[in-house]
């Protein structure tokens, strides 16, 4: 029988003084036990808390990584994508300035199929039409000027 249940009995009997001091022993022992056990358990405890530490630092630490890579993505794409759309507005100035200086038979070039392709078909569209229309005009003053040198 444990020195535990010895104890327990004894004290659950009713035992007198005669029986109970033997027994202070065996209580030495077992809080001597208990003492062992409760200092075993906050050894544990103690072990467990500096691992759940470390395991939060190194979440924290994948966390802050993959938020960095996450802005670091991000930027590059948003200055690429930045890159790709200036370029394309510096090509579209350049050939403005071509038509601004009378050159009609110039075109924009198209080179994505997106919105500003999109922009740069209908101002070829545009540039077109207007080329057609100055013929027109050019046509009907020829022909005017003809007229009126015939009737002079």
């Amino acid at each position: 029988m444990s020195s535990l249940k010895r104890i327990a009995l004894a004290v659950n009997t009713s035992a007198d003084l005669a029986t109970l001091l033997p027994l202070q022993k065996d209580m030495k022992q077992v809080d001597e036990s208990q003492q062992r056990q409760l200092a075993e358990a906050a050894r544990t405890l103690h072990e467990f808390q500096k691992m759940l530490m470390v395991n939060a630092e190194k979440q924290a630490i994948q966390s802050t990584l993959a938020i960095l890579i996450s802005l670091g993505l991000a930027g590059f794409l948003g200055w690429r994508t930045m890159r790709v759309i200036v370029s394309q507005l510096f090509g579209i100035r350049a050939s403005l300035l071509h038509l601004n200086n009378g050159d009609l038979t110039h075109q924009l070039k198209l080179e994505n199929h997106d919105e500003i392709g999109a922009i740069v078909t209908e101002f070829n569209t545009f540039v077109d039409r207007l080329r057609g229309k100055i013929d027109i005009v050019k046509t009907v003053a020829i022909d005017l000027s003809q007229g009126s040198t015939q009737l002079n």
